[in-house]
């Protein structure tokens, strides 16, 4: 009988658990998709806009901005790829295909793998944290 009310207790959690893990792999698609078609029509990020808001963390965006304005400051570019999509180029077909590979959980955050294009040849781990109710984009990492 205790074996049967343990379990009873972890079903929630777990059912919690898996349905969390949905909402973050939404969330790096669809800022993705976004973003991407964005580069396409080579407007600069706005860090203060109200969709990078929605989906990257303050202390990011705030990194981000403070990144932008030292850039434009001394005229010179601090880094050599572009920090959501880790590439200094875009294929023709990567804001119409944004693939979720993977969603690993660690105690920092929750990793989306994503590839870019219908070839994949393109894939970056977006770092997904809670903030404010909403799951946002921490950081980003080049895999592939």
């Amino acid at each position: 009988m205790i074996r049967i009310s343990y379990l009873l207790l972890l079903l929630p959690t777990s059912v919690m658990a898996t349905s969390g893990n949905k909402e973050p792999q939404q969330t790096a698609v669809e800022f993705n998709h976004w973003y991407l078609s964005q580069v396409e029509l080579n407007i600069e990020p706005n860090y203060t806009s109200r969709e990078m808001k929605k989906y990257v963390t303050t202390a990011t965006r705030e990194k981000l901005q403070r990144i932008t304005d030292q850039e434009h400051q001394s005229g010179d570019a601090l880094y050599d790829a572009d920090f959501f999509i880790k590439s200094q180029y875009v294929d023709d077909d990567w804001s119409e295909k944004v693939t979720v590979l993977s969603a690993d959980r660690d105690p920092v955050c929750l990793t989306v793998k994503i590839a870019f294009g219908a070839k994949q040849t393109h894939v970056v781990a977006d770092c997904m944290v809670f903030e404010n109710g909403l799951w946002k984009i921490e950081s980003v990492t080049n895999i592939k």
